[in-house]
């Protein structure tokens, strides 16, 4: 996965994203605190973290986990 983004309406709050092991633990450097925080309303915000790209993962499968504030999300797309 190349990347992913969000359809979704934050323009009265903010959504951040992070990623989980399939155990359930925060991933170093993909968590809420290092994602870009996504503001306002659009059908492609990209989601990102300070300094780290989606190639950097380990190996493994993950999880998204998103925190929202008074936001709705609407579809989370893998860019392949």
């Amino acid at each position: 996965c190349r990347g992913m983004t969000l359809n979704a309406d934050a323009r009265e709050g903010s959504v951040r994203a992070e990623l989980l092991t399939e155990d359930g633990y925060r991933v170093g450097g993909f968590c809420a605190e290092q994602s870009a925080e996504i503001t306002g309303d659009s059908l492609r915000h990209p989601i990102r973290w300070n300094g780290r790209r989606m190639d950097q993962l380990p190996p493994g499968r993950h999880m998204l986990r998103l925190h929202l504030r008074r936001a709705e999300v609407y579809a989370v797309t893998l860019l392949e």
